[in-house]
């Protein structure tokens, strides 16, 4: 292992287990959850004292209900596009590599691999979905009662 990948791991790691963030993430899912649930609340008794009102200014706005979809389109596009860029620059960052090879080997040496089934040990290919939920069925069905009998003599 190289000096880079031993000093990201110890970033990446630090970074979690430090109590500040952990502190953070906490303080900020709660300060989230509770704007979510005060504008849901203000937004019902809103609707339940002046319905007809929020329907008028809602029409005036926008003609019709597809302008205001197309527009919410847009923005939800925009911003999801714009945060998987952010998020996947700053990992590149902290990742501190140059190309992507450097970014693959670093990503390898980090999460687990995956094993191989060369050659798979169960079927691979079915003729519908039923053919497929029936081997599902039939593998459960087998592989259950052993399951059971087997923590019966542990007990």
């Amino acid at each position: 292992m190289s000096e880079n990948e031993t000093n990201f791991r110890s970033k990446f790691n630090n970074f979690f287990q430090s109590e500040s963030t952990i502190k953070g993430l906490f303080i900020t899912s709660i300060t989230g959850i509770s704007a979510l649930i005060s504008f849901s609340y203000a937004f019902a008794s809103t609707r339940k004292r002046n319905a007809s009102a929020l329907d008028t200014v809602s029409s005036k706005v926008y003609d019709n209900g597809t302008q205001l979809a197309l527009r919410a389109l847009k923005w939800g596009t925009l911003y999801a596009f714009t945060g998987v860029g952010l998020i996947c620059f700053g990992i590149w960052k902290v990742a501190n590599v140059n190309n992507m090879q450097e970014f693959r080997q670093k990503m390898g040496s980090i999460f687990p691999s995956v094993p191989k089934n060369n050659p798979p040990q169960s079927r691979t290919e079915f003729a519908s979905v039923t053919d497929l939920l029936q081997y599902l069925d039939d593998e459960y069905s087998t592989k259950k009662p052993a399951k059971l009998d087997q923590e019966k003599t542990d007990s």
